[in-house]
């Protein structure tokens, strides 16, 4: 249970979230981001506080001060409608007429008429001998439309939830790139490795649109825009954000799924914390958690294949990470090094089909291009198709193969 002590640093917290609003509330373009470097925590962080102590999401509880103080100024009847929407941090009066409606459930312009309305004196009571009977009519007949449309609405609200499943499918989704928590700069590779894998996981959904990699690594922790932003852009209906840290022989992952359209809310979030040899398990296990909150539902092939325990060898996984990682960087010695660490990670485990992926990959990229290597293509497939012996659900494998199809053998069909 909460002490006082601890309620009260909510409430000043809170408070001092609402003061930070209010200073800047006649910006258009306070957000998320902004507020979040205004309190000094972390967009990631400011989410969950908020969560738990109000339950809503940040832009909704930006929105919902911008609502109640653009209240006050219609009731105090300071200025038009445009004027006051200006006053609360909208540009368009439109948009700040479908916000007030879709909030209070009436548009703005009704509050001046509820205030004169307020201020007359009622006096029904007093109902002139030859309207009686016309006024008891009309009330009992408001009666009845009032009970009719209460009773059609609640049908409506009925089946809507009963097809709430299949309304609230996701259907797309954005994987942004994962924040590494160790200082040591040399792990970098490790987010943008696993960062690399769900997408490659999440990928196999054949009920999913997952954004590529290359797409979403703009959206990076130090992006000024909001998730609404960044969905947009993308074209998704869903985000997921998280971190990762390692130490020693096991790997901390923490992720958050959240819904941003048609309206922003916190759907899911997990940390998962294992051994660096159970990670392609934690991987699929995620997907299948992820899938599980999207609605999204899997074939018999996605499910087995997902369910599958699959172990890899510590050292083998870290090579082929940093092979990856380095595959991806613009420079020849990059890539190089980047051959190296996968060559390494196959004498770890010549039975770990994972290295062969990378390595295929690896030499499908050195065979195709103004500076391809001799022999490279062949390399590819001999690697690529070793890979797909022992896991045949092996991605990149199938990627390598596809490149050797295509540019070195011209077989459009195997392609």
């Amino acid at each position: 249970m909460s002490t006082l002590g601890e309620l009260s640093r909510d409430e000043e917290f809170l408070k001092e979230l609402k003061q930070i609003v209010l200073k800047n509330i006649t910006n258009e373009q306070f957000g998320v981001v902004p507020l979040s470097h205004e309190i000094g925590m972390s967009r990631s962080h400011l989410y969950r506080k908020l969560q738990l102590l109000t339950g809503k999401s940040i832009s909704n509880f930006i929105s919902e001060i911008r609502m109640v103080e653009a209240m006050k100024l219609l009731r105090k009847d300071v200025g038009s409608v445009s004027e006051i929407a200006y006053q609360v941090g909208f540009n368009t009066p439109s948009y700040f007429h479908k916000c007030f409606h879709d909030y209070y459930g009436y548009p703005p312009g009704e509050v001046k008429k509820m205030n004169d309305e307020a201020t007359k004196e009622v006096s029904s009571i007093l109902v002139h001998p030859k309207n009686r009977l016309f006024s008891f009519l009309y009330q009992k007949t408001m009666v009845i439309w009032f009970v009719a449309i209460l009773i059609i609405g609640l049908m409506i609200v009925k089946y809507t939830n009963n097809s709430s499943m299949a309304g609230n499918q996701i259907k797309s989704i954005a994987i942004l790139p994962l924040k590494p928590l160790s200082k040591d700069k040399d792990q970098s590779y490790l987010a943008s490795g696993m960062h690399d894998a769900i997408i490659g996981e999440l990928g196999k959904i054949s009920g999913l649109r997952v954004i590529s990699k290359t797409s979403t690594l703009p959206f990076s922790e130090n992006t000024e825009k909001t998730l609404p932003d960044i969905a947009k852009e993308l074209g998704v209906q869903a985000i997921v954000e998280g971190s990762v840290f390692i130490s020693g022989d096991s790997i901390r992952l923490q992720v958050q799924l959240i819904e941003v359209f048609p309206k922003e809310r916190h759907l899911w979030a997990q940390e998962y914390y294992e051994q660096i040899s159970e990670v392609l398990s934690v991987q699929s296990q995620l997907v299948q958690n992820i899938a599980s909150e999207v609605n999204v539902n899997l074939t018999t092939g996605e499910s087995q294949m997902f369910t599958q325990k699959r172990r890899t060898d510590k050292e083998t996984y870290k090579h082929y990470l940093r092979g990856m990682y380095y595959l991806n960087k613009d420079t020849q010695e990059d890539f190089d090094k980047g051959m190296v660490h996968l060559k390494k990670a196959i004498e770890s485990d010549p039975a770990d089909p994972i290295a062969y992926t990378g390595l295929a990959l690896g030499y499908a990229i050195s065979g195709h291009g103004q500076n391809s290597k001799k022999h490279a293509m062949i390399r590819a497939k001999a690697a690529a198709q070793q890979a797909l012996l022992l896991d045949e659900n092996m991605a990149k494998a199938h990627t390598a193969l596809g490149m050797v199809h295509l540019y070195h053998e011209w077989d459009w069909e195997n392609a």
